[in-house]
């Protein structure tokens, strides 16, 4: 059994039960309801924008609810999720990039810049996606 089928046998279970949180300021979380939706949105929004099994996806994010919202609608798209850590040097992240030949770039609004940045200078990575609700592609 996947992590998906696992979160979603769970998740019937107990809709209203917290899912994923972040503590500190903004205390941030969502319930198995709401992590459930979110997930199928953003999976289906990458499977109608072309994203197959061959493809791997960075998540350049800070760890928070919408990064696992990421990761589960990468894995749900039939995709390869390839975090990356946020303390490693521009330098670094470009290396790790290079090497895994990602064809798109998920980020949130903290991190946008660094991806378009980090979008020129990799070859190969044709879209920037966006972890924010109002908005899925840059």
């Amino acid at each position: 059994m996947d992590i998906l089928s696992l979160i979603k046998m769970r998740a019937r279970q107990n809709l209203k039960s917290v899912a994923l949180c972040k503590f500190g300021d903004p205390y941030e979380s969502l319930t198995y309801e709401q992590l459930i939706n979110r997930v199928s949105r953003l999976g289906e929004y990458f499977i109608a924008s072309g994203l197959s099994a061959d493809n791997r996806i960075a998540i350049l994010s800070e760890p928070s609810p919408r990064m696992g919202i990421g990761l589960l609608s990468i894995i749900s798209a039939g995709a390869v999720a390839v975090p990356l850590d946020l303390q490693l040097t521009e330098c670094e992240l470009q290396e790790i990039l290079s090497d895994a030949q990602p064809t798109g770039l998920l980020v949130s609004r903290q991190t946008a810049a660094l991806g378009m940045r980090l979008k020129q200078l990799i070859p190969g990575i044709d879209h920037i996606y966006s972890l924010e609700p109002a908005s899925s592609a840059m």
